[in-house]
């Protein structure tokens, strides 16, 4: 009994791993494959991605690491609900300050024009990831295998429905960076 409960973690994680893996590509396919898309090129927009979002994964590597560790531990519900509303607040401000700091040699680095509009929903992606790193940690430590499954298909099920409307509608790099978000909001 023991060894299949920990045979359909495996099978649940794994099919966690699998759906990060389809949210890693998920911005590239809309703006590769949409049909009314006419924004910024993939290139240009991997590169401001990148400059702007990936120190902010490195943080929610780090935050997961360190939360995991102590979640093993103890997890209580209101240490847990604090812990994630620090993280929030935090990141936003490192958000606002580390992107009004790349806006400020947007002509130095090269990187492609966007509305205020679009730096605003970045900052929100950023929080988000980063948050996910403290729920990723409490569900590695201890969630079951039927709850995982469940919430892998309610986000398989949420991803087909934003890549079909993005497919279909997606036509400005703000509603791309809004379906990503809210994809990794799911």
């Amino acid at each position: 009994k023991s060894y299949q409960s920990e045979a359909e973690i495996f099978v649940a994680f794994a099919i966690s791993l699998l759906i990060m893996s389809i949210l890693g590509i998920f911005d590239r396919l809309i703006l590769d494959h949409s049909l009314n898309y006419s924004g910024i090129s993939f290139e240009d927009y991997f590169y401001l991605m990148t400059l702007v979002v990936f120190p902010f994964n490195l943080l929610g590597s780090y935050i997961g690491y360190v939360a995991a560790r102590h979640f093993r531990e103890k997890l209580i519900l209101n240490h847990f609900l604090t812990l994630t509303l620090q993280t929030i607040i935090g990141t936003f401000i490192a958000a606002i300050i580390w992107i009004n700091l790349l806006e400020y040699f947007t002509i130095w680095l090269d990187l492609p024009s966007v509305s205020k509009f679009s730096w605003a929903l970045i900052a929100i992606l950023i929080v988000i990831k980063t948050a996910y790193a403290l729920l990723s940690a409490a569900t590695a430590v201890k969630a079951k295998a039927k709850a995982l499954f469940l919430a892998n298909g309610a986000t398989t099920m949420i991803l087909i429905l934003i890549g079909i409307y993005c497919y279909y509608y997606a036509t400005s790099i703000e509603q791309v960076i809004m379906a990503f978000t809210l994809a990794w909001l799911s």
